[in-house]
């Protein structure tokens, strides 16, 4: 197929176009999180235009067996040539949906739908990809009426900030704690050098609900982790803010992988993210080769739309496989 215009697939907006349901107060994956903080850090520019696509960045030519390098951004402009599927092409400027690009010295304008993010090759972490058998942690009853006995402090780690919400929820179970881990793991061999998300509120030791403030339903059984989303670029020291994001305004490849990490290894069992962020999700899952009947199964069923949800994701792990008291 030659490649110019959008593909025959539905478009994210059309995809979109119905409103995603939100869960009621009465079911038990219900999640409400009017954080105190909501907005209070959200001084980005949300009109802001950050590129989906870097600049300088290589990409390559995918869903087409021949995509036209054209004199200017449109299809009204005159046809230069046709780059063979999986040609790397140096990201030049953006214009709409189009995108100026050099492929050894030849360069031309192609649509943006036909263009993808190399598969990496940088080499994979060595750590372990599965966590182990059996720990000693215990995550006890449903993360909205729940405990957690033998609990795992998070660590450092260079891919995220641990931030400090004054609630002392940096408790879980270990088999959360390492699927943190390996997912910066990745992050961190695959975009080396990209901004920090921070890491908010998980649990306190013991689980349950605490005294005090804590502005969560849920969070009560060390399975539940709240991510500030990546941005392009975010402080050094303090890490992405917890600020309501656009699809223009966040790293949609670094949540992406992020989101893989856990649905490819069966991970997560929930992961709340607003409705608005799904279509630019979805494309980097195309991106990434993940088939349309695979897209499916993991929009709607594991990652879902929930209010309060435009500033950070939630992930809420499943049950470890040893930990015979805890209900999904």
């Amino acid at each position: 197929m030659v490649g110019d215009d959008p593909p025959l697939t539905p478009s994210v907006d059309e995809e979109e176009s119905a409103p995603a349901t939100d869960l009621g107060a009465d079911d038990p994956e219900w999640e409400d999180e009017s954080e105190a903080e909501l907005g209070a850090d959200d001084s980005a520019d949300d009109g802001m235009t950050v590129p989906i696509h870097a600049l300088g960045a290589q990409m390559r030519v995918c869903g087409a067996t021949s995509l036209n390098q054209r004199s200017g951004p449109g299809t009204s402009y005159t046809i230069l040539r046709a780059l063979d599927e999986d040609t790397l092409v140096t990201i030049l400027e953006e214009s709409g949906s189009w995108l100026k690009n050099d492929r050894n010295g030849d360069v031309g304008w192609s649509h943006k739908n036909y263009l993808c993010t190399p598969m990496p090759t940088t080499a994979p972490p060595t750590s372990p990809t599965m966590p182990p058998a059996s720990s000693a942690s215990e995550s006890r009853n449903r993360p909205s009426a729940g405990t957690l006995r033998n609990a795992e402090r998070i660590a450092d780690h260079a891919g995220y900030v641990v931030a400090n919400t004054g609630r002392n929820g940096y408790y879980g179970t270990a088999e959360t704690m390492f699927w943190l881990r390996r997912t910066f793991d990745v992050l961190a061999a695959e975009r080396p050098g990209a901004a920090r998300p921070q890491i908010r509120d998980i649990s306190v030791k013991t689980g349950g609900r605490p005294a005090g403030s804590w502005p969560h339903s849920s969070h009560q059984s060390g399975r539940d982790v709240d991510i500030t989303y990546p941005r392009p670029s975010c402080d050094a020291t303090t890490g992405c803010p917890l600020g309501t994001v656009t699809p223009s305004t966040y790293d949609a490849a670094a949540t992406w992988l992020m989101l893989e990490t856990w649905l490819v290894n069966n991970a997560a069992r929930r992961i709340f993210i607003d409705q608005s962020l799904h279509p630019s999700l979805k494309a980097q899952a195309r991106a990434r080769g993940h088939s349309e009947a695979k897209i499916q199964q993991w929009f709607g069923p594991v990652i879902q739309h929930i209010t309060n949800h435009a500033n950070h994701l939630h992930v809420r792990f499943a049950c470890p496989a040893d930990d015979s008291a805890c209900i999904p």
